[in-house]
């Protein structure tokens, strides 16, 4: 009793700077301090029930006292939700108290966007049959928030209008046009974010985003959506390339719009994605020669993106004019795209086992005699055998070119009268110029 009457003095003469975070009275004040004691103590030890009952108490006489109760109740139903799988009636009610409990979190401590995102995110999880409700929501924490809406909250705001979509709530230009605003998020926070972690979390966000806009939109939907605001935006730079990023995500490269939209953006602003765009076009037109300089532009130009998304991409630009260089017999110029490959990543499997396509289609063109003119395979061979160790993925499709490439090696007496046997070393001639092994047939 000494205890509790110190004790209540005490807050007592707090409550003069904060009559109401520990209650009305000095009694509630004593209830409240023993509330989150008690809620803590239990929520520590698992006693999830019993941690509840008395963060109930807190709620209904000091509010305000702590704010780590509104983060650790809805846990807490959470898990009792799970547990009322077979009782759809509890399970509404515990829905209903988590409703609340987001609520009071606004009522007394703020943040509104940021606790409206977790509460729109479990209405659309615990009710999909009501995805408006769950939308209306996330549309004001996105007008609150901004860029700064979570990873998880855009995917699952996504997922509602998806759902409203399903449910004939909305169009299908509705979904369309919501995932080139919530990818812009994703993709500023991948672009910015602070630690790996959250940098991550948005990728795999941009990922969930990209396989519900496959469902919804076609390439004709993108046309219909998008050509009207193109051709009334032809200077707006942004909003460009945010179409043709669209485009990209659906692989709508063979159509008419598509090379209009990266054309129009390379005039406006040189960039790798519209220089890998128009050669991308290219290539579907089947066009390979054409789409060369546009991918060596695309190389160059990867330079000025963040330096996450910078090797990636000038590896995947330096292979695919290699793949139109091989295309068009121009085997050096293969081997030189390769090489750029390599130079941003000496690991780099793929661009081993072009060297080796290289050496394979262009072996008849360094030599003076058939053994000169074959041993290019050797060569080839050699190249093979690293892109496989470098890797393994590349099993299946290098073991059919090793098998070509020695069905065209030299055989013994194609070399015999120019010197060269079984294991000696030769420095195959013209641009191979690479040193390896004899072998023959």
């Amino acid at each position: 009793m000494r205890v509790k009457l110190l004790l209540g003095l005490f807050l007592f003469g707090a409550m003069s700077v904060s009559a109401q975070k520990f209650g009305a009275t000095p009694e509630d004040s004593v209830n409240c301090i023993q509330s989150i004691s008690l809620g803590d103590e239990n929520y520590k030890n698992k006693q999830y029930n019993e941690a509840l009952k008395y963060y109930k108490i807190l709620f209904e006489i000091c509010p305000k006292a702590r704010k780590g109760a509104y983060q650790k109740v809805p846990k807490i139903y959470k898990a009792k939700i799970k547990a009322a799988k077979g009782n759809p009636e509890l399970k509404e009610l515990l829905v209903d108290s988590l409703m609340a409990v987001y609520d009071m979190r606004i009522e007394h401590f703020g943040q509104r966007g940021f606790v409206l995102e977790k509460k729109a995110s479990d209405h659309i999880k615990y009710r999909p049959k009501q995805p408006e409700i769950a939308y209306e929501m996330f549309e004001e924490a996105l007008k609150l928030r901004g860029n700064k809406m979570g990873a998880g909250a855009i995917v699952y705001m996504y997922k509602a209008r998806y759902a409203m979509y399903k449910q004939g709530k909305c169009t299908k230009t509705d979904v369309i046009e919501l995932y080139a605003i919530l990818k812009a998020i994703a993709d500023y926070n991948i672009k910015n974010g602070k630690s790996e972690k959250k940098i991550n979390n948005y990728k795999t966000s941009n990922e969930n985003l990209l396989q519900f806009f496959k469902e919804v939109a076609s390439c004709e939907d993108l046309v219909t959506a998008f050509k009207p605001r193109f051709e009334a935006n032809q200077n707006d730079a942004e909003m460009i390339r945010g179409v043709l990023e669209l485009l990209n995500a659906k692989e709508c490269e063979d159509s008419d719009f598509y090379i209009a939209v990266a054309k129009r953006l390379q005039e406006l602003s040189p960039s790798p994605l519209a220089a890998w765009s128009i050669a991308n076009w290219y290539v579907k037109k089947q066009k390979c020669p054409e789409a060369i300089d546009y991918y060596l532009e695309a190389f160059a130009l990867a330079d000025s993106l963040p330096e996450v998304d910078k090797a990636p991409f000038k590896i995947k630009a330096a292979l695919r004019a290699g793949y139109c260089y091989l295309s068009n017999g121009q085997y050096a110029k293969a081997k030189l795209m390769a090489s750029r490959a390599l130079s941003v990543d000496k690991s780099n499997g793929e661009a081993y086992m072009m060297i080796g396509d290289a050496y394979f289609g262009g072996a008849s063109s360094c030599g003076d005699n058939d053994c000169d003119k074959r041993a290019g395979n050797w060569a080839a061979v050699d190249k093979y055998q690293i892109a496989l160790a470098k890797d393994p993925s590349l099993k299946e499709k290098i073991g059919n070119k090793i098998a070509k490439a020695k069905s065209r090696f030299p055989g013994k007496q194609d070399c015999f009268f120019y010197g060269i046997n079984e294991g000696d070393s030769y420095t195959v001639k013209g641009w191979i110029n690479e040193t390896t092994t004899a072998r023959f047939n």
